[in-house]
């Protein structure tokens, strides 16, 4: 990764959104197609169908930026990790496919995430990732509850 892709990403996103939201758009998919690869991308029918109906009508990008103020929010971070404007290529791939993951349950994301990371916290976990957020376990264990509450 070179040293400035992270604030070029940014620019390039502050570029076009100045220019309108199909710019927008364009550079949003392009951003995450060079990161995540158009295997990825492809999934998106899938998940977009899936989501919950309040974020089904934002892109993929705009739905993993909600999905990531969501963590942001839960694990009291007040850095830029979580940012995918500026975060590191690795934290956005997680961030992506952990947010794929939660739309494939059709669950709210804080909805999802609270409940994930009060699991965690009870089984003494102290840091937290995207990925921790859908393993198997952690999974399981949100859908039971949200099949409970319904």
């Amino acid at each position: 990764m070179k040293k400035n892709s992270c604030i070029d990403r940014s620019t390039r996103l502050f570029a076009a959104q100045r220019e309108g939201s199909e710019a927008s758009r364009v550079a949003q998919y392009s951003i995450a197609e060079e990161i995540m690869g158009p295997e990825s991308l492809s999934e998106e029918g899938g998940c977009k169908a899936r989501r919950y109906s309040a974020c089904r009508d934002m892109t993929a990008f705009e739905a993993t930026m909600e999905f990531a103020k969501v963590i942001q929010l839960n694990t009291g971070a007040t850095d830029r990790r979580f940012d995918l404007r500026v975060c590191e290529e690795s934290m956005f791939r997680s961030i992506w496919k952990a947010r794929q993951m939660v739309d494939m349950t059709g669950i709210k994301y804080r909805d999802y995430v609270g409940p994930a990371m009060n699991y965690l916290r009870h089984c003494g976990k102290k840091r937290f990732t995207p990925a921790m957020l859908v393993s198997a376990e952690v999974q399981l264990h949100v859908m039971e509850l949200d099949l409970v509450s319904r």
